[in-house]
């Protein structure tokens, strides 16, 4: 995830890396809780807060919010998305 990030930072898109980054861990997340691909971001929000005890608003900013602005914004993401993928449990 993070080679990834530094690929785009290096192309300045830190846009399209922070949706390319969401992607991947809404995919892997839906997997691991047994979701179905046809979640939606509500479920799979209250799904992930309560398995990692975050609240429902902070996953949900993490998994949906605006993309990054910058580099730093973009290195942010990356790290935050990493963690929270650590905390969820099936």
């Amino acid at each position: 995830m993070r080679g990834r990030a530094r690929l785009y930072r290096s192309a300045k898109a830190a846009d399209h890396a922070g949706a390319t980054l969401r992607a991947g861990t809404i995919t892997r997340l839906v997997k691991r809780l047994g979701l179905g691909g046809t979640t939606s971001p509500q479920s799979l929000i209250t799904a992930v807060a309560n398995s990692s005890r975050r609240p429902y608003d902070q996953v949900g900013a993490l998994l949906y919010g605006p993309p990054p602005a910058s580099e730093t914004e973009l290195v942010t993401l990356a790290n935050e998305l990493a963690e929270l993928e650590r905390e969820v449990h099936p």
